[in-house]
């Protein structure tokens, strides 16, 4: 043997000497244990990277001296690979963690609560229950609302913990830190599901609710059209009412998804409806008698319209018109008359004409003319509704005085104007 080594064979030793294969076998088996929290989040690469290590310890097993050098720096390249792994898994993991936060904070945004503060008031007894299941969706909500805030905040600092990840240096560190986070953004992604769910299931009730708020207000609304006369209405309403509490006090929040079945109010809006078009049609037959009534005897078709809301005094009005409108044309008639009587007069006394027949017939017109004044009262206008014949007949009664009226005229202009006494072909050019 050589007592002592020259300076080439000692760098030989020494570099031998300084591959270790246990150490070799102890940091690859180290990277495995590392790696073994990230092999249900990184699957593939997890696989690839540990069978590279086993090839690692391997060679570390026999006595190849070679073996153990080419295992030393496959190790440097899988530690070299496995840190370039990590920082790309980190801004996997921060992309994620943004990403989750953004889906949370649409899902705030999404959640109606301002739409559902104020409180459902209307003038029939379903709203306070529909209230309360409000205040209990906006409860529920606002909770979530809370948690969404709390998990986007959680995940926020996720976010910046995997940023700074990516400028840690040291592996083990690297790989502890991205197991953590990883298995931290897992986890929220299971939290995400469950608060996806809850969310559209508060969004599905509040949908729920704002068609029942709009069932019970169209119901509101119809019973403040409901007049008193259709008390039978008004029952038909009430019992409706009654069923949907009765529902809500059955079902709870489950009786959200049933407001189809309470679809009620069309029924009894064709109900309202037909009455209303038939009290209108009514009311305009009336008015049309009238007018055929009035024909001949002065401005005839009446002004006043049906009003739905006040029905009775839509009549009392049209019965106020028509009797104006007869008395205004009887009160033109009687000036006529009076008119007619100044001009006998005229004729007699300064023109010295016999008007005898004249008089004595304007007298006859003037009587009936007050005897039919007399007759044309409110009740008897009235009483046309009820299929009274007085006021057709009275009516027939003024446009024969009318009639005969103007053939008094005709006689009275005979004799007023010379001219027309002279015309023998057209005797009453100007009655």
């Amino acid at each position: 043997m050589r007592g002592t080594l020259d300076y080439d064979e000692r760098k030989v030793w020494e570099a031998v000497a300084e591959v270790n294969p246990d150490e070799i076998q102890n940091d690859a088996e180290s990277l495995q244990k590392l790696l073994a929290p990230l092999s249900s989040l990184f699957a593939e690469d997890v696989r690839r990277y540990s069978e590279q290590l086993d090839k690692i310890i391997a060679k570390t097993l026999g006595d190849d001296e070679a073996q153990w050098d080419e295992a030393r720096i496959e190790l440097e390249q899988v530690r070299a690979g496995l840190k370039e792994f990590a920082r790309q898994a980190a801004r996997q993991v921060e992309r994620s963690a943004k990403q989750s936060v953004n889906n949370f904070h649409d899902l705030r945004v999404r959640l109606p609560i301002r739409d559902f503060e104020r409180r459902i008031e209307m003038a029939i007894a379903v709203a306070q229950h529909l209230d309360d299941v409000r205040r209990q969706l906006l409860k529920d909500a606002q909770r979530l609302s809370d948690e969404l805030q709390k998990r986007a905040e959680e995940l926020e600092g996720l976010a910046r913990q995997a940023e700074r990840l990516q400028n840690l240096g040291e592996l083990d560190k690297m790989l502890t830190t991205l197991a953590e986070v990883a298995a931290k953004l897992k986890d929220t992604g299971g939290q995400i599901r469950g608060t996806k769910e809850h969310a559209a299931k508060l969004e599905e009730n509040f949908g729920r609710l704002a068609r029942w708020r709009e069932i019970a207000e169209r119901a509101s609304d119809l019973r403040q059209r409901i007049p008193d006369r259709y008390s039978d209405l008004r029952a038909k309403l009430d019992e409706w009412v009654q069923k949907v509490i009765d529902h809500f006090a059955d079902r709870k929040l489950e009786a959200l998804k049933d407001y189809e079945q309470f679809e009620y109010e069309h029924s009894i809006n064709r109900e309202l409806a037909q009455r209303a078009g038939e009290e209108r049609k009514a009311f305009e037959q009336l008015a049309k008698s009238y007018e055929r009534m009035l024909r001949g005897i002065t401005e005839s078709q009446p002004s006043t319209h049906f009003d739905s809301e006040d029905p009775e005094g839509s009549y009392e009005r049209l019965f106020q018109e028509v009797l104006q409108r007869l008395s205004s044309g009887l009160g033109k008639l009687g000036d006529m008359i009076q008119q007619d009587q100044n001009r006998i007069l005229f004729l007699r006394v300064i023109r010295q004409v016999d008007t005898s027949e004249l008089e004595k017939e304007t007298k006859e017109v003037e009587a009936e003319w007050h005897r039919l004044g007399r007759e044309i009262t409110y009740e008897v206008v009235k009483a046309v509704r009820d299929g009274d014949k007085r006021l057709e007949g009275i009516c027939g009664e003024v446009r024969k005085l009318v009639s005969r009226r103007s053939e008094l005229l005709c006689k009275l202009n005979k004799l007023t104007n010379p001219y027309l006494l002279m015309t023998k072909n057209k005797p009453c050019l100007i009655c």
